[in-house]
């Protein structure tokens, strides 16, 4: 026999046959009452364990949301007037923010395009920065998405967001052609 049959499964052979012997002996003893000590010496020694299973936990691998686009329409510049409306189009937002020489104009209006009046000062150039917050959704479970806000300061052909407001504008002749 080699080294590691003797070490490990002999004393395990030893202690599995006494208790055998030991829950035998307990079974066939008979302390003067009939069956019932005999089982209560049963009871006390035997004991069932039930497997527990426990399960793997694997980790959920979120896919990467891709943020919705933020768009502004081009401004019109130069102009005389007081007021310009920005047309905004960013799906899902909840809220816009248009940031300008003028101060910070926000509103809350979910429409598609959404639109958005700013104060213009006289004889200004404007420089303005829009932005759109995203209020983020359920997602699948265990990934949610989370809210995110975009910022632009470029129109949707990539132009700078760029109002220059003169009292006066010349005028030019319009000319109409009769090809």
């Amino acid at each position: 026999m080699n080294n590691r049959f003797r070490l490990f499964v002999i004393p395990f052979l030893v202690a599995s046959l006494s208790a055998v012997f030991l829950i035998q002996a307990l079974a066939l003893s008979d302390q003067g009452g009939g069956k019932e000590p005999r089982m209560r010496a049963m009871a006390n020694v035997i004991t069932t364990t039930t497997p527990t299973f426990t399960p793997t936990v694997t980790p959920t691998i979120c896919p990467i949301p891709t943020p919705v686009a933020l768009l502004v329409d081009p401004v019109l510049s130069p102009t005389n007037q007081f007021t310009q409306t920005i047309v905004i189009y960013m799906s899902g937002a909840d809220a816009f923010t248009v940031t300008l020489e003028t101060g910070v104009f926000t509103t809350t209006d979910t429409s598609y395009p959404t639109m958005l009046s700013v104060d213009l000062d006289s004889n200004t150039e404007h420089h303005l920065n829009v932005r759109g917050h995203f209020p983020g959704s359920g997602g699948t479970p265990g990934c949610p998405i989370f809210g995110y806000t975009l910022s632009t300061s470029v129109d949707r052909f990539g132009d700078p967001l760029t109002i220059v407001q003169v009292s006066s504008l010349q005028h030019f002749p319009i000319v109409n052609r009769t090809d």
